[in-house]
């Protein structure tokens, strides 16, 4: 027997994102999402998703925006970790990026750990 495993990845991006993830869980075709809490459309995610019990979901640790026309930065204040920002306080368009500006693995390490009013 065939089985397919589907999983709805940067949930919380958009508006548009977390409807088409809606759209999807409607008809059947995903059971999993993860959600990105950095993302403009992480909040509105949330109050969708949180309430349909038949899915499971995951959290999609950011420490990029990688998309031309979407930034976004840290939940945690910009200035508490300042090697994973941009000067505009927007994470960096790729993981090269990142590297080049030598992020600190306590600066990440604190994103990654960090808990908010959704924990």
């Amino acid at each position: 027997m065939i089985q397919l495993i589907t999983q709805a990845h940067d949930v919380g991006l958009s508006k548009e994102v977390n409807q088409a993830t809606l759209e999807c869980i409607e008809f059947g075709i995903i059971k999993n999402i993860t959600l990105m809490a950095p993302a403009s459309g992480f909040d509105e995610a949330v109050a969708i998703f949180s309430k349909i019990t038949e899915i499971s979901c995951g959290v999609h640790l950011t420490l990029t925006a990688e998309w031309d026309n979407i930034k976004y930065g840290p939940v945690l204040a910009v200035q508490d970790v300042p090697s994973l920002v941009d000067t505009d306080g927007h994470f960096f368009s790729s993981t090269a990026e990142l590297w080049g500006h030598q992020p600190q693995l306590d600066e990440m390490l604190m994103r990654i750990e960090r808990r908010n009013k959704y924990t």
